[in-house]
């Protein structure tokens, strides 16, 4: 709600410094706490109270019942500060100015910005520790952690292509297996990396233009493929991208579930050089992969091994492969093939949640969660809506210097008003009141 500083004609830009900087809401004012002190900023927020009643009480029909206080907890701390509270007798209605222009719903105690840290916190850590960690001033019980990550919705934005390259593009997917409440066995998670080049940077290699996606079902995650290919990738029927992972059927076969562009399935490296190395007890190189009497050799020794002392079922899976497959590992020699590190993405991403802890999750949490990793993961946008309050509250870019994106608000609602009481709070929206 960025209309405090066109709510008052200022006198005096000393005296109300937040304002004529065009800060809006608590959370704006509860970061200068550096600067100035907690009591100095809740006698800052008292005067913008005296002023907004210097005006209210123009008319007869607004009546103040009360001085009444109010507790807000910030990144910075908790404030507590008095505001009055009003009666319209025309309407029959009570209200709070100071918390309207504030951008404070009724009895909401949390911050935006303190909702969004909670948020990120719980994509890391258990809801017992996110309590413990906000703040050193107060803590939050698990309860209060586990309902506002319930009544907060997630919708997070891609960014755009940031290092445009001739390089080809990279769908790899996996599953990560989670302990899901209601079922006795673990549940999958599918999870997707896409990404277009390879950048060194001091001297590790860090995926260029990538996005991360999850989805609880494979039909949904081949939406989201599909989106996110159109939509950021802006690829078209005739780009050819390479799709990874290990052998498992659902990936071998999800090529067919793209449908914006061709895409074409590459067995992953790593699983097919580990799978050969328990073979033949070497690791082969690129070009044994591609010399076809290496190969023949390979299903020569398979004939002749009655059971495989481990990784069994991966063997079989190249071997079948390999059998049904003119020349399969053709594409390790393209010099474009960036190979696949998915398994290294769910460790690196989704387990430091849902690895580490024992607890189980509801699908619905772990979506949420899930989307806060990858917007960070991949420098995104997310977009936090209250599912109680029916409204969008924040934005939240993690690629800006200044990562929280205040979009102009205008939070008093006019139309829950009528009469007397809607022309007043006109004049707080539309700048005509002034600040005695």
């Amino acid at each position: 709600m960025n209309i405090i500083a066109n709510t008052f004609t200022l006198e005096c830009e000393n005296f109300y410094p937040w304002f004529c900087d065009n800060t809006n809401e608590i959370d704006d004012i509860a970061e200068d706490a550096h600067k100035f002190s907690i009591e100095y900023i809740i006698k800052r927020l008292e005067i913008c109270d005296k002023a907004i009643y210097s005006r209210l009480t123009e008319n007869k029909a607004i009546k103040l019942v009360s001085l009444r206080e109010r507790t807000i907890l910030t990144l910075q701390g908790p404030i507590t500060y008095r505001r009055r509270y009003y009666f319209d007798e025309n309407n029959r209605q009570y209200f709070y100015p100071l918390d309207m222009i504030l951008n404070l719903p009724k009895y909401e105690r949390k911050t935006n910005k303190l909702k969004i840290r909670i948020l990120e916190k719980a994509s890391s850590l258990t809801y017992e520790q996110v309590g413990k960690s906000l703040s050193d001033y107060f803590d939050l019980s698990k309860s209060t952690i586990y309902r506002t990550i319930k009544e907060t919705s997630i919708e997070k934005i891609e960014c755009e292509i940031k290092h445009h390259n001739n390089r080809k593009i990279h769908v790899q997917i996996d599953e990560k297996y989670l302990s899901i409440k209601g079922k006795k066995h673990k549940s999958r998670l599918y999870t997707c990396t896409i990404f277009k080049g390879i950048a060194s940077i001091n001297k590790r290699s860090k995926l260029q233009n990538v996005s991360y996606i999850s989805a609880k079902s494979v039909p949904k995650l081949a939406k989201r493929i599909n989106k996110v290919l159109l939509e950021k990738y802006k690829v078209t029927l005739d780009v050819e991208v390479w799709l990874s992972g290990d052998y498992a059927a659902y990936i071998q076969t999800f090529p067919e579930r793209i449908t914006v562009c061709k895409a074409e399935y590459v067995p992953d490296k790593f699983h097919t050089m580990r799978a050969l190395r328990t073979l033949l007890g070497t690791t082969p190189t690129v070009d044994d992969l591609n010399n076809k009497i290496f190969l023949t050799r390979v299903l020569e020794i398979e004939k002749n091994i009655d059971c495989y002392q481990k990784n069994k079922y991966q063997c079989q899976q190249v071997i079948t492969y390999i059998k049904n497959h003119k020349d399969p590992f053709i594409n390790y020699l393209n010099p474009l093939y960036d190979g696949c590190s998915q398994e290294c993405t769910n460790s690196h991403i989704y387990s430091v949640r849902f690895g580490k802890y024992a607890n189980r999750f509801n699908y619905e949490t772990i979506e949420k969660l899930s989307l806060i990793k990858e917007a960070i993961a991949s420098g995104g946008k997310i977009i936090l809506r209250d599912i109680k309050k029916h409204r969008t509250y924040q934005e939240f870019d993690y690629k800006t210097k200044n990562p929280f994106v205040e979009t102009p608000k205008f939070d008093i609602d006019l139309n829950r008003y009528e009469g007397q009481t809607r022309k007043m709070l006109a004049k707080i929206v539309y700048g005509v009141a002034k600040c005695l």
